[in-house]
């Protein structure tokens, strides 16, 4: 709701930012394939995601699906680049961040986002060959952020709504159906 009130509750202006959106997450994960990988694996990582169909068909819905899927890819792209950096790379932690609180913000797009929280060190112990302690750090750093934007929501429902989750949602509906 928050994303189609701040896009004018225009559903076409939504619509469009979807596609926007990703196309933006296709180029974006061809520029970090191509960076890291090659040209090749750069066409190939583009490919596949720009011929998601469900995710094309999803995208002409007004659901958080595309909304997700691009904070979703866009938080794991840059947790990737802080976890490929090399050691004088001074933005690595910046990075961190910002990938821990995107990864949160898609768990608060559609809560189903949360199961990946426990994995974001995984990026870091993937990367390259840096010191351990600075990829621990970084990895540890991605998932404390993640952790404490999800529990300061969920302490927010327990506050608003009595129930420690990150969605009232099934309280809700749990309430409707009995």
């Amino acid at each position: 709701p928050a994303f189609i009130a701040f896009l004018g509750c225009n559903w076409r202006t939504v619509l469009f930012a979807q596609a926007i959106m990703g196309g933006a997450l296709v180029l974006a994960l061809g520029f970090f394939a191509w960076r890291h990988f090659g040209f090749r694996a750069a066409v190939l990582a583009a490919l596949l995601l720009a011929t998601d169909v469900p995710s094309i068909l999803a995208s002409k819905e007004l659901m958080t699906e595309a909304l997700f899927q691009f904070v979703l890819g866009a938080g794991v792209l840059l947790l990737a680049s802080a976890a490929f950096s090399e050691a004088e790379d001074r933005a690595a932690p910046i990075k961190a961040v910002a990938g821990g609180f995107l990864v949160a913000a898609a768990s608060l797009v559609r809560p189903v986002g949360e199961i990946l929280v426990p994995f974001l060190w995984l990026p870091f112990a993937l990367g390259v060959p840096v010191a351990v302690h600075r990829r621990i750090w970084l990895g540890a750093t991605a998932l404390m952020v993640s952790v404490i934007v999800l529990f300061c929501w969920a302490f927010r429902n327990r506050v608003i709504g009595d129930t420690w989750t990150l969605s009232t949602d099934g309280a809700f509906a749990a309430y409707y159906y009995a």
